[in-house]
């Protein structure tokens, strides 16, 4: 069966057209699926454009829908909107791609080699860094191993699931569930690494394009674009939600795994929790001395 590779686009005009580009680039033949998710800018004319002028890889079955739900800006709608993709495709494997990023042609056939000899419930390459109007690209590890998969408690501790771009087994996705408000990639990435393995290509097969935008989903691009008071707001703010993702992953693990986990794994888990927690309150402390109001009431 193809290997399903999905885009998701809200208003990213200025960007989808080349991550359009990177799925349809592909080498191996895969099932394609472009959702938009009721963008009020022109993103479905470049969406068309891009469907119809990009060179192709391999021979592709591509389809460009609407998804039906209401959309909003919070994770919590994103993940509603990739698990909504999800459910319209067919394939055991499900490579990802923002419409803010794009994949080069060969991410697809490399995970697929990979996993052809390392069994794993999520596969990942490392990726370029990209920063918009620039050729050139600046590579960043995404922490290598010797054997290539990440142990769970060290992933977290090294911030190794954020940075790479991972493509999820089926049957994983199911078991685990709707990542609710929560960072994909961390979320999916401790649950898979306890689960049969996160496995990880050291090959940059995709680019992180590092926009700014206010308006952003992800934290970096609304920390690049943001300054004064809202600079500070969004760090409180990243912290209580990355927090939030700490206990939804803890909260998973009883879960799925009611006899526990090994206790090197769980105390890393508590760790970020605990680092996190602190983390908030010291961003709260200085907005309170400067009067701000918090960004989390």
């Amino acid at each position: 069966m193809r290997p399903t590779f999905i885009v998701n686009n809200r208003n990213k005009q200025g960007f989808v057209g080349t991550a359009v580009a990177g799925a349809l680039s592909q080498t191996v033949p895969c099932e394609i699926l472009i959702s938009d998710f009721k963008s009020t800018d022109k993103s479905t004319d470049e969406i068309k454009r891009a469907i119809d002028e990009s060179p192709r890889g391999a021979s592709h079955d591509v389809r460009f829908v609407t998804c039906p739900l209401h959309p909003a800006q919070t994770m919590q709608s994103v993940n509603e909107h990739f698990d909504w993709m999800v459910s319209q495709t067919k394939g055991e494997w499900i490579f990802q791609s923002s419409s803010d990023d794009y994949s080069l042609p060969d991410r697809v056939r490399v995970c697929m080699e990979a996993v052809e000899n390392h069994p794993c419930s999520v596969v990942a390459t490392t990726m370029w860094f990209e920063k918009p109007g620039e050729a050139k690209r600046q590579a960043r590890s995404g922490f290598p191993t010797e054997t290539g998969y990440v142990k769970p408690g060290e992933g977290l501790l090294r911030l190794a699931y954020g940075s790479v771009i991972a493509a999820y087994h089926r049957d994983f996705l199911t078991r685990v569930g709707n990542g609710g408000p929560n960072t994909l990639d961390v979320y999916y990435g401790f649950m898979a690494a306890l689960d049969k393995g996160f496995y990880v290509v050291c090959d940059q097969q995709h680019v992180h394009v590092e926009h700014e935008s206010v308006n952003n989903i992800g934290f970096q691009g609304k920390m690049r674009g943001a300054g004064g008071d809202d600079l500070l707001r969004l760090a409180e703010l990243n912290h209580f939600q990355l927090l939030q993702l700490y206990d939804g992953v803890a909260e998973c693990c009883k879960r799925l795994h009611p006899d526990g986990i090994n206790p090197d794994d769980w105390d890393a888990l508590l760790n970020m929790i605990f680092g996190q927690a602190k983390g908030w309150l010291e961003a709260r402390k200085v907005l309170h001395a400067k009067g701000v109001t918090p960004g989390v009431l």
